[in-house]
């Protein structure tokens, strides 16, 4: 299996990383997962980028019948983007 890397610049660097945290729904609460996305541009606002992956994380998740829990954009420090509606 191939090594696969992000690297997050923490020094005002461009291109942070977002992360969206997913629930299968299982019967016993579930599992959760993650899955990631990086390198968009800074011209990209932060609440234009939010609702792409707000659209995103709905489209992966609805079909299958799981659930988004949180979208975080990951910098120096996390910052939680507007929570998704429950649905």
């Amino acid at each position: 299996m191939a090594l696969f890397e992000t690297r997050l610049i923490v020094d005002g660097g461009p291109q942070p990383v977002y992360r969206i945290t997913v629930n299968d729904n299982g019967p016993d609460g579930g599992s959760s997962f993650d899955v990631q996305i990086g390198d968009i541009p800074t011209a990209i606002p932060p609440e234009i980028a939010a609702a792409a992956l707000q659209t995103f994380g709905q489209a992966l998740t609805e079909p299958l019948g799981y659930r988004v829990l949180a979208i975080t954009r990951a910098v120096v420090t996390e910052t939680p983007l507007d929570a998704p509606g429950e649905g």
